[in-house]
């Protein structure tokens, strides 16, 4: 215990701050955090106090963890007060002190050395304020006596205070990098040393959205560093990343080997790669420097562990002394491809891997993956989005390209018989082919063990079982493995007891081809009202063909071919389908275009993803007679056979109401083609259209009774008829017009007729159950246009009457071919009044 030192700021905390209620029971009052580095030394000054709300914050306050590393750090701790009620507690007779050398990461391998001091605190209760102080002093000397660092300014919940402060001597100048609309004071102090301040009051608490992309970190901070870019890091790094330029005698002995054992430096270069992963296990001993300083390959291959900056060094040993260009480069697993927004320091990496070059092509090389086998184009190459190659002519980052055998590409066969009828259990055939980094995650997923097969097996049997009802393991499962080309290969044989959906009297309904593997990547996001970005798998890449044997009892299926695409700025998906005699083959392909999806990208993407949900499978339906055409638009939605159905009744009836109004057409068209046979056109006008003058009295001298049967023969009252205005705007138009009218009807009977054969039933015809319903629709729609003709040419003729006065309104009647009746009155009636 040691009293704080001067240099701190002193900041006291507002007991009686008001704090929205947080979920965690604890009202954050302060948070201090001051850092002050000195020419020789750093200390980390750390302030808090923390109010008790609820019971369930005592669980969370009543212990205190500090960590240090002894190997270069001490802990020094100032105060432990406990507030309660104006008063403020003796905390020695209240806290208990241990020690931890606990290693939180040794299940991965890692062992920092750092430990940890444990204070737990007695007769902590509700509305108690828990305020302590301490400082951590020292700094790792791999760093060279440079420093960087950082604050979080923001939470997930809400702060009274926060407090931050660096002080730095007078002629060091740290890059400062700052959150968008955080504020910094700077200033120099009387002493000459610098001084950075961040102070916020009332700071509002962020809650993120799940399954957003690992990169993301939405939170107000600041970051500071006395390396100005990535090069300096680098150059940095340099001196402790260089092989030495003789191989010692460990590592040349081991390179002998390889040039015996291989025979092509392709071949040496997968060698060397495969006997640091195979020879060296993972282990990290990161003490003092040991956390960024890599040990000598020779080093490295006498003990054989390393963590993964020893085992790239001692790859890039071997590949140099092969003759291959090869530098240890840093990445950060979970940055990956935005690691360039960070601010530059030897923090900003996680991760060592191997960059070799040769004849011009780049290879990214992780020696800490599990023993890679096959040639050096098919090995699965780190992809983690940008990498510092260390190198002294390094100056930026360096982009790591996507090689092709880093897609998770998988290619699915599934086999469907159905030959032996919708009453039999139906034969079902998987075929799976994993290519690249998807075959070495089936690889160490499942092993070389003896029974890795049998959890395989189970695995996919109760993975089917989901989509298919009563499925049962038809063969024990197959894996072929070829390790050249990086690909494995399973195959699964089933039986599906009930493969097709049956009514209430035992009749099939319909039966749905499932693609389970497909639907998860299509799967609907939790949470789609988003303020943040969503993480998406990516690189992926999937194939999947269906095919589908029918029996031969059942009537074939028509020769058919249908494509759909769904195209999104974050994945793509295709699917065709090929009808054959009794074959249905199906293709689905989908492809990552993108690792996230924005906020205002949501919308659409949830668009284009039903879409391609609701296209992915397939739906054969059965009808009367066999098997009915298979449903070829959106297979999981359960409403198109009745969608169908009421289309197929409307046509059926739209078919009856079209002959219904060509039985109209049929009087007046005749009546107008016996006009033009009594009065013919002029020699003069017989070769071109219609003339535009055609005024004058007419005889009829023919007799009426061919169109009005029963009627007498009137030739000896002939009634003389005017042919009125130009000839292309009269009768002989009107006739043209009613025939091209119903020419188009018929067109359109015939598209009804096609529309109905292509979606209800591919042999719709040779079925008299559908015969008998389609003549029963036939009728009905001609009925209805018989009960309906007389109330609307009476309700037409009424509005044409009070448009026009009657003598022209009979006359437009006589000129459409409606009535032979010429109006009388009208210019031109008499023989008199004409002069012929």
């Amino acid at each position: 215990m040691t009293a704080i030192p001067a240099w701190v700021t002193r900041i006291t905390p507002e007991l009686d701050r008001k704090l929205p209620a947080d979920a965690q029971g604890v009202d954050y009052l302060l948070v201090d955090n001051q850092t002050r580095v000195t020419a020789t030394d750093r200390f980390n000054f750390r302030h808090r106090a923390d109010r008790i709300r609820t019971e369930r914050g005592l669980d969370g306050t009543g212990q205190l963890e500090v960590s240090f590393n002894p190997a270069y750090q001490s802990l020094q701790f100032h105060q432990l007060r406990i507030h309660r009620d104006g008063q403020v507690l003796p905390w020695q007779q209240r806290a208990r002190a241990r020690w931890l050398d606990r290693e939180t990461q040794l299940e991965q391998g890692i062992y920092d050395g750092n430990r940890t001091l444990l204070l737990t605190l007695d007769d902590l209760r509700v509305g108690d304020v828990l305020e302590y102080a301490y400082t951590v002093r020292g700094s790792n000397p791999v760093f060279g006596g440079r420093h960087f660092g950082g604050y979080d300014l923001q939470y997930s919940v809400a702060v009274a205070r926060q407090h931050s402060r660096l002080l730095m001597p007078a002629g060091r100048e740290p890059t400062v990098r700052n959150s968008p609309g955080v504020t910094m004071a700077r200033r120099t102090l009387p002493s000459g040393e610098q001084e950075w301040l961040w102070d916020l009051s009332d700071t509002q608490p962020l809650r993120m959205d799940s399954g957003t992309p690992s990169w993301f970190y939405p939170y107000a901070r600041t970051a500071w560093s006395e390396f100005p870019d990535w090069g300096a890091v680098a150059r940095w790094a340099s001196p402790m990343y260089q092989p030495s330029p003789t191989s010692p005698a460990a590592v040349q002995k081991e390179l002998d080997a390889l040039e015996q054992r291989y025979a092509t430096q392709e071949e040496r270069i997968a060698g060397a790669l495969r006997l640091v992963q195979e020879r060296v296990r993972y282990l990290s001993v990161s003490i003092g420097a040991g956390s960024h300083a890599p040990r000598r390959p020779e080093q490295v291959l006498a003990q054989r562990f390393g963590d993964c900056k020893d085992k790239s060094l001692l790859t890039v040993a071997l590949l140099r002394g092969l003759g291959v260009e090869a530098w240890v480069a840093l990445v950060n697993t979970d940055v990956r491809n935005h690691l360039g927004d960070e601010q530059a320091s030897p923090g900003a990496f996680d991760h060592a891997i191997v960059l070799a070059r040769w004849e011009g092509k780049d290879y990214w090389l992780d020696p800490t993956r599990a023993p890679q086998s096959g040639t050096l184009d098919h090995l699965v190459q780190a992809n983690f989005g940008q990498a510092l190659v260390i190198d002294t002519s390094t100056t930026e980052l360096m982009t790591i390209a996507t090689a092709p055998s880093a897609i998770e590409r998988r290619e699915i066969t599934m086999d469907f018989d159905l030959r032996a009828g919708p009453t039999s259990p139906a034969e079902f055939k998987v075929t799976t082919r994993y290519f690249g980094a998807a075959a070495e995650t089936m690889r160490n997923e499942y092993g070389t063990g003896d029974n890795r097969l049998e959890r395989l097996q189970k695995y996919r049997l109760g993975y089917y079982a989901r989509s298919f009802n009563d499925i049962q393991t038809a063969a024990p499962l197959q894996w072929q493995d070829d390790d050249q080309a990086n690909v494995v290969t399973v195959t699964e044989s089933y039986r599906i007891g009930k493969l097709w959906n049956t009514d209430a009297q035992g009749r099939p309904i319909d039966a749905v081809l499932a693609t389970p593997q497909m639907d998860q990547l299509l799967q609907r996001p939790d949470m789609s009202q988003r303020q943040h970005p969503l993480g998406r798998s990516h690189p992926q890449q999937l194939d999947m063909t269906v095919r589908a044997q029918f029996p031969m009892s059942w009537r074939t299926l028509l020769p058919e071919n249908g494509e759909f695409k769904v195209k999104d700025d974050h994945f793509s998906f295709r699917r065709t389908y090929h009808l054959q005699e009794r074959t249905l083959t199906l293709v689905q392909q989908y492809a990552s275009l993108d690792d996230h999806v924005d906020p205002a990208q949501m919308t659409d993407y949830l668009k284009h993803l039903q879409e391609a949900d609701e296209w992915s499978g397939y739906r054969l339906k059965w009808s009367l007679g066999g098997l009915a055409k298979a449903d070829l638009s959106r297979s999981n939605t359960s409403a198109d056979g009745a969608t169908h159905g009421t289309a197929g009744a409307l046509a059926l009836v739209a078919i009856g109401m079209i002959f219904g109004v060509l039985r109209l057409l049929r009087p007046v068209v005749l009546r107008l083609k016996a006009r033009m046979d009594r009065h013919p056109l002029p020699a003069g006008l017989a070769q071109r259209r219609m003339g535009r003058g055609a005024t004058g009295v007419i005889l009829i001298q023919e007799p009426m009774a061919d169109l009005h049967p029963g009627a007498e023969d009137r030739t000896k009252d002939a009634v003389p008829e005017q042919v009125e205005g130009p000839g292309r705007e009269g009768w002989r138009g009107w006739l043209q017009r009613w025939v091209w009218a119903a020419v188009a009807l018929l067109g359109l009977n015939l598209w009804l007729f096609w529309f109905l054969c292509s979606t209800q039933d591919q042999k719709v015809l040779q079925s008299l159950a559908n015969w008998i319903y389609g003549l029963g629709a036939i009728t009905l729609g001609s009925w209805l246009v018989r009960w309906l003709e007389p109330k609307v040419l009476h309700g037409i003729g009424e509005w044409q009457l009070r448009r026009m006065d009657e003598p022209a309104y009979r006359a437009l009647l006589w000129r459409c071919g409606a009535s032979d009746s010429f109006p009388a009155g009208f210019p031109g009636r008499s023989l008199e009044d004409s002069g012929v």
